[in-house]
This record gives structure tokens, sequence and C-alpha cells, in this order.
């Protein structure tokens, strides 16, 4: 679960810069545009009072392959991506 890291129950803290949050659905936009489907994605839970807008749920995504920035750009967040080695 995600939150507060001083709050010591959490086993996910913030991503450093909202401007990563950002970037990262960005990203994953981009690879669902292009044929990725989530078949997981975390959740928040309750992040309490004075939580920053720095989270992003933990998410697995298939069917990723090259041509999505996902696979190009350096990733900061809790992504699984699974490319097929055989078609």
């Amino acid at each position: 679960m995600q939150g507060p890291p001083l709050a010591g129950r959490y086993d996910m803290g913030a991503i450093c810069l909202q401007e990563h949050s950002d970037k990262l659905q960005i990203l994953v936009n981009d690879a669902l545009e292009k044929g990725a489907e989530i078949v997981v994605r975390g959740s928040f839970g309750h992040l309490g009072e004075g939580a920053v807008d720095q989270f992003y749920p933990p998410t697995v995504l298939v069917n990723v392959d090259h041509t999505m920035k996902l696979m190009q750009e350096e990733v900061a967040g809790l992504f699984f991506h699974s490319i097929s080695l055989w078609t």
C-alpha cells in the first residue's frame, strides 16, 4: 500500500516529483493507444490528510513492444511490463 513514509505503515512511498507522476501517466497512455493492456493496477488506499499528489499505482502492462515510449524512455515508477519473445 502507498502512503506517506513517516506514517510507518506503508510499503511504498511517494514519487519524488509531481512531474514524474504526470510523465508516468503519459507513458501509460501512449502504450495503451498502441495496443498495450493493463492487467493489474494497484490502489493508493487511504493517503490521509496532508498527503501530496505524488503517487502512482503499481501497474502491470501486457502486449508491450518497442514502439511504445514506455520501452524507450527511463521509467521511474512501479511498472512491470511483459514482452513476448515468441510470436
